[in-house]
């Protein structure tokens, strides 16, 4: 099924199979053969070579997809009138070929699916005053009108996974685990999404720590009161988008580079900029209201149809934005590979290192190797006219008329709404909400 969808006709299967290859014939490659493919310090397949491993481990992520769809369905058909949905549409922090869940647009695509559902990442969202990093690219959630039901699972002690082994982060007040509960429910809330509180329950026999009770607490209870009165402000308001940057990701890199393509430390950096930020997938950009956006970066898009590579020429690249190609563009098209389409795009020599340029009515930023400096962005952001809500590597999520703000160790901050500024003291950890335009606080 799999290359009867991406080969038209058995001549073009021949292309890239070899002479005697049909519909009928071609097999998997074994698991030895994708092993091999991706057993090297930089790899990058290519389909004129290496389109039976690409095929093979679509085959994997398209079964995923397929099952998801059929039992949704079995549960729309059942008479119920239940939703339904699933724990898919991981891509932050869940980036390896043989794991991601590359085949979100069929999933979003298909009416019997209602929502998706995943936690955040595990990793830098731990701490007090890092972004809660979200596994789930949001805005094209929305933009497909599936609700995603983010899991709160984070307790007053939490582990933290990668960089050399188990390690515990704990917070050091109520106060501070307070902040935590706010900044992990409400990100999702102002992006349009959803979230839910997940207790866990492991003993410390297999654990670091015994998980039980995470809000058993009065003072956390009083927490989840508060964001609960705040979400109810927002229940019935007509959803207005108020972001100025976009992040263009996109999961079909993994086929062709295996592993890592939206590293959690550039997001945090992003996230730290100062300005509201979307992220959204390649297959949804022509979605989205590219006007509205005062910088778009496209990272690590290697893989685009005709289409999408068009529409960045003509229509992208242009409106007063900037727009940042971030490592890899446009690598293979409609399954051919170029190393100098993106070149021939810009007209312009990439020159190994960050480099702006002014062409027509744009900014290009070329960066062939990923910056994750916060006062980076923030300044860059700031030349492309987003709105900068906050200075000082503060955390902020700004979308809706909304703009949360979380920091810890920032004594004060100055929040910059569109109707002026607000002076906030922090203490040792804080998050807050306002509407941007009115002044309100909502949180």
């Amino acid at each position: 099924r799999i290359v009867k969808e991406r080969y038209k006709t058995e001549s073009e299967l021949q292309r890239f199979y070899g002479e005697g290859a049909t519909f009928e014939n071609v097999e998997l490659s074994s698991p030895r053969e994708r092993n091999a493919a991706y057993d090297m310090a930089n790899p990058c397949l290519m389909p004129e070579k290496d389109a039976r491993v690409i095929d093979s481990l679509r085959t994997y992520s398209v079964a995923s997809a397929e099952a998801i769809r059929y039992f949704c369905k079995c549960i729309k058909e059942s008479g119920t009138n239940l939703l339904a949905g699933t724990f898919y549409g991981y891509f932050f922090e869940a980036e390896w070929v043989y794991s991601a869940h590359l085949e979100i647009k069929r999933v979003y695509e298909d009416k019997n699916v209602d929502f998706l559902a995943g936690p955040s990442g595990y990793t830098y969202n731990k701490k007090t005053g890092n972004a809660n990093i979200l596994r789930h690219v949001a805005e094209s959630c929305r933009l497909n009108g599936k609700l995603f039901l983010c899991e709160m699972d984070q307790g007053f002690s939490a582990n933290m996974s990668g960089g050399g082994g188990p390690k515990i982060f704990t917070c050091e007040t109520e106060q501070e685990y307070a902040t935590i509960m706010k900044r992990n429910i409400m990100e999702n809330i102002l992006l349009g999404n959803g979230a839910w509180y997940f207790d866990h329950r492991i003993s410390a026999k297999y654990c670091l720590y015994d998980k039980e009770g995470y809000w058993n607490h009065p003072d956390r209870l009083d927490t989840v009161t508060q964001i609960q009165k705040a979400c109810e402000k927002l229940l019935n308001k007509e959803y207005k988008k108020t972001t100025d940057v976009l992040v263009v990701v996109d999961s079909e890199r993994l086929y062709y580079k295996g592993e890592e393509s939206a590293p959690a430390s550039f997001v945090q950096a992003l996230l730290k900029s100062g300005a509201g930020v979307d992220r959204i997938f390649l297959v949804d950009l022509e979605k989205c209201d590219i006007e509205r956006y005062k910088c778009v970066i496209f990272l690590n898009c290697l893989v685009l149809d005709k289409g999408t590579y068009n529409y960045v020429r003509d229509k992208v690249l242009g409106g007063g934005r900037t727009v940042i190609f971030a490592n890899d563009f446009a690598f293979v098209v409609d399954k051919e590979t170029d190393v100098k389409r993106f070149e021939n795009m810009l007209g312009e020599k990439r020159k190994g290192e960050y480099r702006e340029y002014t062409k027509a009515n744009c900014v290009i930023c070329d960066m062939p190797k990923l910056i994750k400096d916060t006062k980076f962005y923030h300044d860059l952001f700031k030349r492309a006219g987003a709105h900068i809500y906050a200075d000082n590597g503060e955390v902020v999520i700004a979308d809706n008329e909304m703009v949360m703000m979380h920091c810890k160790d920032t004594p004060k901050t100055v929040l910059h709404l569109h109707c002026g500024d607000v002076e906030i003291e922090n203490g040792l950890a804080n998050t807050v909400i306002y509407n941007t335009y009115t002044g309100e606080r909502i949180l």
